[in-house]
């Protein structure tokens, strides 16, 4: 009797998780099926003739429309907040994989290190766990990543170690199936809520390196040679922080110490919303003259 009874928890046990990881691979589906984050973009809009790409300072900092306007060129923002370059060359890899390669790309970058981080898992990466079985860059991308194994073949694993951020997110569509995360669909561009004036003016100013000879930035080059995509870089205001540059490049924009006033800022890092419409206009000035003797 009691072989029977373990006989039968463990085929409960069996069919629970079968089911589980059934659903999680449902789950998956239907997150792809949507256009929650930038990277379900990718592959369920249409190609965007000229891209932005980078972290929070230019999802953030840019006014895509007013960009469009000056420059006469129709701009999408595919920037997200808290990634890293590892992210935003993944981007252009996989838009260059699917065929929708942009002409012109603005790419935020104010990288201070030369190498190329594989093994760290950045804190938005998780928003292209859905893609991970069906992409083949997005699945080398998390190769060498902590619990990729796991992610992989028992795919509930992530809603169960990334409920807030995927579980709580995919149950949202069901109630509103046009929701995006942290973005604007028909722009990219997003406002935080809370717009903090900085008052902080007693910050001692910083000096870094920004590294233009970088892995990144040569895979960059690579892409776009091959594909005749323009790559115009440029590093944002930041508050009291001085940049040079490892070596001259002239399709680098250095905007990081434009503004002095902390009323400028909402942080340390990004600009206020009332600072937005000013930066985006230096930017695309800077941008048309670079683009005209390109």
């Amino acid at each position: 009797m009691k072989s029977i009874f373990l006989k039968k928890v463990f085929t409960v046990v069996i069919l629970c998780f079968v089911f589980l990881n059934v659903l999680g691979l449902f789950l998956d589906f239907h997150l792809r099926q949507s256009n929650i984050f930038k990277i379900n973009l990718l592959f369920n809009t249409k190609s965007h003739e000229n891209i932005v790409l980078g972290a929070s300072k230019s999802l953030t900092g840019i006014n895509s429309q007013l960009l469009s306007e000056i420059t006469h060129k129709k701009w999408y923002n595919l920037s997200m907040d808290d990634t890293k370059s590892e992210m935003h060359i993944l981007f252009l890899e996989v838009l260059n994989n699917l065929k929708k390669d942009p002409k012109n790309i603005l790419l935020q970058y104010d990288r201070e290190n030369s190498y190329y981080d594989t093994m760290t898992f950045f804190d938005n990466d998780y928003q292209l766990l859905p893609f991970l079985n069906t992409n083949i860059i997005i699945s080398n991308y998390f190769k060498p990543k902590p619990n990729y194994l796991i992610f992989k073949y028992l795919p509930i694993f992530k809603y169960i170690y990334y409920n807030t951020e995927l579980l709580f997110p995919s149950l949202m569509l069901y109630l509103k199936p046009e929701y995006t995360h942290r973005f604007d669909i028909k722009s990219g561009d997003y406002n935080y809520p809370n717009d903090y004036i900085m008052r902080d003016s007693l910050k001692v100013a910083e000096h870094k390196v920004i590294v233009l000879k970088n892995p990144i930035i040569f895979k960059f080059d690579s892409i776009c040679k091959v594909n005749s995509i323009k790559l115009f870089l440029y590093t944002a205001p930041m508050y009291k922080v001085n940049t040079k540059t490892d070596i001259i490049r002239k399709e680098y924009f250095d905007f990081s110490n434009i503004y002095s006033s902390s009323s400028k800022f909402s942080d340390g890092i990004h600009i206020a919303h009332h600072t937005k419409n000013d930066f985006t206009v230096k930017l695309a000035k800077i941008f048309d003259a670079a683009y005209n003797t390109h």
